[in-house]
């Protein structure tokens, strides 16, 4: 681990809002008979590329979307893939999207953007080290499957913020020569994964843009949030008993 990186779980590294990590519904609270012609959209599993949304409409009405509100997905949330290959596989949710739900199977995070940048745990969940650690939770042969319980104390490696932005600028920055440079969409996909995998192993390493030793480690900036946090929480707990 390079230094001033530190380890955070999913659940560290998202927002204190809540439902800032909420998997979509089950069960009859969303079937195929809501679907409609047009409202809200549904995030679903085909939308969720490896770090790529994938465009493919399905909407639900403006009722049932208010009665599904805490499944809500935002512009700038990661959405994750929950089964299927390649598991965990995110992607951010793009400007142009309007408002949205979840499905099931996969789960929105909002993340704390004083700890991280949403691209780069889109970034970090993607890589092959947090999948490799990942493998050992996932159940089901025929259908692959990680469920929520599991995935929020999933550890990605996380840098300074500082850092966070060069990486993921370089990561865009290659992926977007390798695009351009290839003429078929399908080899440009294994491309650019291949790519990324390689970028990530030397981000991971410390090798890809220079170390500042001013950088404040992510592991103070994490305390402080923690502690932050645990005494606005402590405030709002004396506040109620009083009442």
């Amino acid at each position: 681990m390079p230094q001033g990186w530190c380890w955070a779980s999913v659940v560290q590294c998202a927002s204190y809002e809540k439902f800032a990590i909420t998997d979509g519904p089950f069960g009859s609270n969303l079937k195929t008979e809501h679907y409609t012609d047009d409202g809200p959209r549904v995030i679903r599993l085909q939308n969720i590329g490896d770090g790529v949304f994938v465009e493919e409409d399905a909407h639900i009405s403006v009722h049932h979307f208010t009665v599904l509100q805490r499944h809500e997905v935002k512009h700038g949330d990661v959405v994750v893939a929950m089964l299927g290959e390649m598991l965990p596989r995110a992607c951010l949710v793009p400007s142009h999207i309007p408002p949205a739900i979840v499905k099931a199977d996969c789960v929105k995070v909002t993340s704390n953007c004083s700890l991280v940048l949403s691209r780069f745990m889109v970034v970090a969940l993607n890589s092959h080290p947090t999948r490799s650690r990942a493998s050992a939770k996932i159940a089901g042969v025929g259908r692959p499957r990680l469920n929520l319980e599991k995935f929020r104390p999933l550890a990605i490696p996380l840098p300074p913020l500082a850092e966070q932005e060069q990486i993921v600028a370089e990561v865009e920055r290659r992926i977007s020569i390798a695009q351009e440079s290839e003429s078929q969409i399908e080899a440009n996909l294994k491309r650019s994964s291949r790519l990324c995998q390689s970028i990530l192993k030397r981000a991971f390493e410390g090798k890809l843009v220079p170390q500042d030793p001013n950088d404040e480690p992510a592991s103070v900036l994490l305390n402080r949030l923690r502690n932050g946090y645990t005494r606005a929480t402590k405030k709002t707990t004396r506040r109620n008993a009083k009442t």
